[in-house]
């Protein structure tokens, strides 16, 4: 991908040792993530400490289902990045049914992008001209998935987003 502002984009890490939290965002700072200029996380962290893994980067987390409340971490939100509004969320609901559960939940919303997880399976596919993108697992595949995955977004001319496999 060329090089404009690019997004780590994570979900459903369900990390639950600090220790394997630093080995994952290493591994991800390593490889897929060098050239991030920011990190999305769509829930399901599970321990809130990941944020701090990735050094001075900027960080955008919502809470998952398997996340605790915590004051600073919404269950939604809409950020502003680049000259574009991108939605994250977590999700909820069957895994064929979360595209569209999320979807609904930023319908009177105006996103170019929304980020989000729950059914641990990767999808890049626009709808309604808004680009849905679920980075999958870094942690647990399920269903077709290969192997656990994660996502970089490209925000520049366009929006382009692609998988990496880890």
């Amino acid at each position: 991908m060329d090089k404009n502002y690019c997004l780590g984009i994570l979900a459903d890490t369900h990390l639950t040792q600090l220790s394997d939290a630093v080995d994952l965002a290493d591994q991800l700072m390593a490889g897929p993530f060098a050239e991030v200029d920011a990190i999305l996380h769509a829930g399901d962290m599970v321990i809130p400490e990941f944020a701090d893994c990735f050094g001075d980067l900027p960080f955008y987390a919502v809470r998952g289902n398997m996340d605790s409340a915590r004051q600073n971490i919404p269950v939604k939100r809409i950020l502003d990045l680049a000259g574009y509004r991108v939605g994250l969320i977590h999700g909820w609901g069957p895994r064929n049914e979360v595209p569209f559960n999320v979807l609904n939940e930023f319908v009177m919303e105006q996103i170019d992008l929304l980020v989000f997880g729950h059914s641990h399976t990767p999808l890049n596919t626009y709808l309604n001209e808004i680009l849905l993108f679920n980075p999958g697992s870094a942690t647990d595949h399920r269903g077709n998935a290969p192997t656990c995955s994660a996502g970089l977004v490209q925000l520049g001319t366009s929006i382009r987003a692609e998988h990496c496999w880890i």
